[in-house]
């Protein structure tokens, strides 16, 4: 379903930490987005502490390597 959406927005993420299933769960999801579908994904956390959104260095920068390509950061 969310394949057929044209923007996608992911709100507030590091509002609540994700659990490393839920942070799996997140990767997945936008990485069946990829290249299909427009996402904009917002946080209060600085680009520095990134890491604290999933706790995990390896995870978090899985889910920017997706988005590195063709992101704008502000």
């Amino acid at each position: 379903m969310a394949q057929k959406q044209d923007l996608i927005v992911l709100d507030e993420l590091g509002f609540i930490s994700f659990t490393p299933k839920g942070a799996h769960a997140l990767i997945t999801f936008c990485s069946k987005l990829y290249e299909r579908t427009a996402l904009i994904l917002t946080t209060n956390l600085l680009f520095a502490n990134r890491v604290e959104l999933f706790g995990d260095e390896s995870l978090t920068a899985t889910l920017l390597d997706r988005f590195n390509p063709s992101c704008s950061y502000y």
